[in-house]
């Protein structure tokens, strides 16, 4: 339309009002006039005489210049109102996501959209660029195990795992398949392994290794290294759970199956019976107190009967110590017998005495004038099955006595466990190795003068034990001990013809 149109037109219809009103009552305001807006719709501009020509101008404004035949100004934008999908038919009818036709919605939906719940109330609804539930097309949903997707131009794309979870096989088909706050292989992290502990089975908790004890068991050291190091079934330190002793200040008291046991104090006193006997640990007893004398060695026989002239058998040694014991196990207990006396003649010499006393020694090829040696005595012990765990050493017999010449009397039995005792003469024999009491004494020496014997016996054999004492001449190690009996354990005196027999030990248990 030309300029001079519109002036010609907007003289018209202001003409046209002026007569209109000038004639009869003022106008009533019309109630489709909005007052907040300060403006009339489209369908509230009085009719325009047919005999004036004009063009509708655009409704909205905001569109510079105007808009082009056909179009109207919509939101600032030149829009065609028969065809824009966002304003169908009017300014502000947006079709959801169809098409605009003769300025009405239809059912096509437009590229890029799609009806995917099949409701046209809605139209179509679904924007397949960006939908995950919907992308590219309905019902193609971007979905990966346990991750984040997202849509992109119609096309799915991964965006990260869910926490607690990672692609530890790199394999995106299978989406963040390691669950890493549980897997003890990926514990937190891909290929962080836990390990096995001692006692316990290795778990993950929140992506953190750790461990549960075995039933019965328990990290009381709170060390991981060693697991469960703790057996609560019978610890007495930690019965039933970590810290809960069962531990007196006498050091008795035991765990049995969880649950403290208390130990009802006792003794037992063992002498020699020639057998191993049995000890069971009373119930409740987790340590015992032992003490043990090995037996005394045998005297040395001598040929003259006017004067002592075979030595005296030495004491057994003593050992005293506490051990560590389950309550109801059995232990076996040998008391040491003493060491048999050397005979008058070259032959035969002392026997040793029971539980490993070493033989006396002999004048060998026949001789005269010696006599021979007194028998080791025997060890006292205390053994769990094959385990030696206490032993007191026997003593070792006396040398055999004779008469001097150009040569030396025999020598008692040595000081160490089974060590014999050496010769009197070149033709003399040594006495023979105890396995755990005391050696042999030595065999007497020939000659021509008499003298007097060899001397004592060798001290008691050495000892197993926390403390030991051996044996000092005749006397055996540990006389001052409250439990000690005499005469346990002494040698055999000194006497003229045959040797006498060592006196056989002792052993005493308290709990």
């Amino acid at each position: 339309m030309s300029a001079r149109s519109v002036g010609v037109a907007r003289g018209s219809l202001i003409v046209w009002a002026l007569a209109t009103f000038a004639c009869g009552d003022p106008p009533v305001p019309d109630a489709s006039v909005r007052p907040d807006s300060g403006r009339m719709d489209a369908a509230d501009v009085p009719a325009v005489p047919s005999d004036v020509a004009m063009d509708r101008p655009a409704i909205d404004g905001g569109c510079g210049a105007g808009c082009a035949s056909g179009q109207t100004c919509c939101d600032g934008q030149c829009v065609d109102l028969q065809s824009s999908p966002m304003a169908c038919g009017r300014c502000g009818q947006a079709c959801p996501g169809t098409t605009c036709a003769n300025g009405s919605c239809t059912n096509a939906c437009r590229l890029g959209f799609g009806d995917c719940d099949g409701n046209m109330v809605n139209g179509c609804e679904v924007d397949l660029a960006t939908s995950t539930a919907h992308c590219g097309r309905c019902m193609a949903a971007c979905s990966q195990i346990n991750a984040n997707s997202v849509c992109r131009a119609g096309r799915c794309e991964f965006a990260g795992c869910l926490m607690g979870f990672e692609n530890c096989n790199g394999n995106l088909p299978d989406g963040c398949e390691t669950a890493i706050d549980s897997d003890l292989r990926n514990c937190g992290d891909c290929s962080l392994q836990c390990a096995d502990r001692p006692n316990s089975t290795a778990v993950c908790a929140m992506g953190r290794c750790g461990f549960n004890c075995a039933m019965g068991f328990a990290d009381c050291d709170g060390t991981a290294t060693n697991g469960c190091e703790t057996n609560t079934r019978t610890s007495a330190e930690h019965c039933g759970r970590c810290g809960n002793s069962c531990v007196t200040d006498a050091g008795v008291g035991s765990c049995v199956m969880g649950a403290c046991q208390t130990c009802m104090p006792g003794q037992r006193v063992f002498t020699f019976t020639g057998a191993t006997e049995s000890f069971v640990v009373p119930v409740g007893c987790a340590r015992i107190q032992v003490r043990a004398w090995g037996a005394g060695g045998g005297a040395g026989g001598t040929t003259s009967t006017a004067v002592p002239q075979g030595g005296a058998g030495g004491g057994g040694g003593f050992v005293s110590t506490a051990l560590d014991v389950m309550p109801g196990e059995m232990l076996a207990v040998v008391v040491g017998g003493g060491g048999g006396g050397g005979t008058q003649a070259t032959v035969p010499a002392g026997p040793g005495g029971f539980n490993g006393g070493g033989t006396g020694g002999t004048l060998d090829g026949g001789g005269s004038n010696g006599g021979s040696g007194g028998g080791g005595g025997g060890a006292s012990h205390v053994r769990r099955g094959s385990t030696l765990l206490v032993v007191a050493g026997g003593g070792g017999g006396g040398g055999g006595g004779g008469y001097t010449g150009t040569v030396n009397n025999g020598t008692p039995g040595g000081t160490g466990m089974g060590q014999g005792g050496t010769s009197g003469s070149t033709v003399a024999l040594p006495g023979s190795p105890g396995t755990m009491g005391g050696g042999g004494g030595g065999g007497g020496g020939s000659g021509s003068v008499a003298n007097t014997g060899s001397g004592l016996g060798g001290q008691g054999g050495a000892s197993m034990g926390s403390m030991s004492a051996p044996g000092a001449g005749e006397l055996p190690g540990g006389t001052m001990d409250p439990d000690y009996v005499a005469p346990a354990g002494r040698g055999a005196p000194a006497a003229s013809g045959s040797g006498t027999v060592g006196q056989p030990g002792r052993i005493v248990i308290r709990w």
